[in-house]
Order: C-alpha cells, then structure tokens, then sequence
C-alpha cells in the first residue's frame, strides 16, 4: 500500500513539473480541442447571421480566395489554389455576370428619289452597313446562394464524420481521406436529404484557367426606326423617302472573353475510414455528405434554404474591405439536379451613324438613305451553359 502511494506521488510531482515546464504548450492544447476539423479544409458557415457581426467560428478564419468564387474540386497538381475570373459578387444579392463582343450588320433599302431644281441635302449613301460593341451583362442562369466561406486553421483532431466530401487548400489529403477523383472538375450542389446524393451532371468536369467558352446563335435585335426623306423637291410625291421606314439590324455574338463562373480550385478528397463522431466541428459549419438518407450525427440538419443553390462565397464584418451581405440569401431559381439546364440571354444596343453622303444633282435618278445616330436594341436569343456539377448534402452541425 505504501508502494502504491509513493509511486502516485511520485506521478503527480513529474506531471506538475512538466506544467510548470510549458504552461503554453497546455493552454494551446485546450484550446485546439474546440475544433476537431483538419486544418486547411474550406467550408461554409451558414448559420443565420447578422452582416454587422458575421464572422467564422473560433479556430477558423475567413478564406479570402472563396470570397466572391464557387468552390471547384480538383485532384489534379497544381490546380489547387488557382482562380479564375474575377471575384463576385462585389455588391449583395448579385449573381455572377459576363459580356460578349458582337458585330452587327443592317442594311438601307434604297427607294428612287428625284432630284429637282438644282437642290441636294446630306443624306447616307443606301446598302449594307456594319457595325459591332459589347454586349449587355447577363449571367449565367442559376441559382445562387450566399454564405460565409471559412477555412479551419488550428487542429488537433479530426471528427469529422465518416464519408464527408471535404475540400481543402492543401496539396494532399489528410490522414484517413483520400482523393476523390470522381468529383475532379466539379461544383458541389446542395441537394435535400433522399435525393440523388454523389450523382454528377454535365461531365466533363471543368478546370480553372480552360473554362469552356459559349455564343449565343442567331443573335437578333430589334430594328432601327430610321426616319423619312423629310426633304421636299419638285415632283417629289409627299412622303417619299429613301429608305423603309424600319430598318432590321441582326447581330451576331462572339464567344465570352471571360470566365462565366468566378472559381477557387480545392483538393476534394472524402473521409474514408477513421473516427467520427461529429464532436468538435462547431455549430453553423456545415459539411458536405455523400450519403442519401440523412445527415451523420443526429444533432445536425441540412443547411437551411440551400437545395439547387450553387454557393458563392461571401465576407463577413470582420474582413478588410468587407460589404454587407445577407447569409443565406437565395438569388435566383434553384436548380432539379438531372434537370433542364437553365438558359440565359443578354441586352444589345448599338448606335450606328449612317454617315453623310452629299451626292445631288438637278436631273436624273439618285439613290439615298437617311443621315443621322440611330440606335437599335434588342435581346439576344438564349444560350445554356452546362455547369459540371455534384449533388451532396449539406449538413450543418449543431
């Protein structure tokens, strides 16, 4: 019994000398225990959240590269980390928008007019004409929906349940996950529990720095409204005119010059064996599943108001430069996974000056259109951008 005594205290003196030792080492270790997340995964924070206060949880931080980008999984070297695209949204409640350039060509029908006492006017010679700008904005069809976007930094565990898709800033996957190459090229989609969870749509994936680029096919605008003769000579019929009063213009839309999705490449990799029992991912992270039925631990949920939304990152209050933007707020429809493709259209003006021809004469038959600015405007006809995607329930811890 003595022995038994003496080697407890012995046991309590070596253990209070080692904390006197490294009292940092014993308070860091307390508090890496909060947060059972491998460092350097992105996930987002969607949680209800006022934009005044809105911030990651202890152990994370805001993940600038995702503000204003899509998360794109890749497995592919040197993928991770490349952006494309400019960052967007820049303002609250706006989606993701490009341009195109365009030509356009119309054409002045020309109508008999007969010069007369020697008189003559700057008129537009008639006959085809062209002309080209840019295009309105227009997005890309979607649904979108805004959350904070947050990367776990100090970690000294990793709870994460069993089958979580996780995506990271890493070159390699932690220990127990592997790369998860089915899912290279892919924007994760938030589906509803029981849906078709793991099933990709539009392969191929995409790559950051070679996303596709697409037209829009008989692009056609409205037509210019070119005015009358407004010139009365002798043995002119009132109301002559040298051109039709409508003059159709059509135009024809070059492919974008810019990426129609800005997008952050992560490794995706998905936990294939070790412990998982959810302790220790903080409330309002969520997690994307691979899983159909429901979420992994019985105190998390969906993430509410996120079926068919592609998500965009946004900042919270506590980031340099940061706006104000409302978490969770939907933009736009939210999409059937295995459903239609939405399309999407774009604006076009173009303003043309039909130039000045001085040609008259006194005898004989001239041909003229009318001078001057015009402006045409229309809508280009539809265009569907297939997305690559991945449908995964989110799931938020509790």
């Amino acid at each position: 019994m003595a022995s038994h005594s003496r080697r407890a205290e012995i046991c309590a003196t070596a253990l209070f000398g080692l904390l006197a030792a490294a009292p940092g080492a014993w308070a860091q270790a307390q508090s890496s225990t909060t947060n059972n997340v491998p460092a350097g995964m992105v996930a987002y924070y969607t949680a209800p959240g006022n934009p005044t206060t809105l911030d990651c949880p202890a152990d994370w931080t805001q993940y600038q590269d995702g503000q204003g980008r899509l998360i794109l999984g890749t497995t592919v070297a040197g993928e991770v980390g490349t952006k494309s695209n400019a960052a967007q949204p820049t303002a609250d409640g706006q989606v993701p928008t490009h341009q195109h350039p365009f030509t356009a060509t119309w054409n002045l029908n020309k109508q008999k007019s007969v010069g007369g006492s020697g008189q003559y006017k700057p008129f537009a010679s008639s006959g085809g004409q062209s002309g080209g700008g840019t295009s309105g904005w227009g997005d890309s069809g979607y649904g979108f929906i805004q959350f904070l976007v947050c990367s776990s930094t100090t970690s000294t565990g990793d709870e994460v349940p069993v089958n979580t898709i996780g995506y990271f800033t890493t070159q390699t996957c932690p220990a127990n996950w592997s790369p998860q190459t089915t899912l290279n090229g892919y924007f994760p989609l938030p589906v509803a529990p029981n849906g078709p969870v793991s099933s990709t749509y539009n392969a191929p994936g995409w790559h950051v720095g070679s996303f596709p680029t697409h037209t829009h096919p008989n692009a056609a605008v409205a037509s210019f409204a070119v005015q009358k003769l407004g010139v009365q000579y002798s043995g002119i019929a009132s109301g002559a005119k040298a051109s039709t009063d409508s003059v159709p213009v059509s135009a024809q839309l070059q492919a974008n010059t810019t990426d129609v999705l800005p997008a952050v490449a992560l490794l995706v990799c998905q936990k294939t064996q070790g412990s998982g029992t959810g302790s220790g991912v903080p409330s309002g992270i969520s997690l994307f599943y691979s899983q159909a039925n429901s979420c992994p631990v019985s105190t998390w949920g969906p993430a509410v108001g996120a079926p068919g939304y592609l998500i965009l990152g946004i900042s919270g209050s506590t980031s340099t430069g940061a706006g104000s933007f409302s978490q969770g707020l939907p933009i736009g429809s939210p999409l059937t996974p295995g459903g239609t493709n939405p399309g999407h259209t774009h604006p076009i003006s173009i303003t043309a000056d039909l130039g000045e021809n001085t040609t008259g004469g006194t005898s004989g038959t001239v041909y003229y259109g009318m001078g001057g600015n015009y402006t045409a405007t229309g809508t280009t006809s539809s265009a569907t951008i297939a997305v690559p995607y991945v449908a995964l329930l989110l799931c938020q811890a509790g």
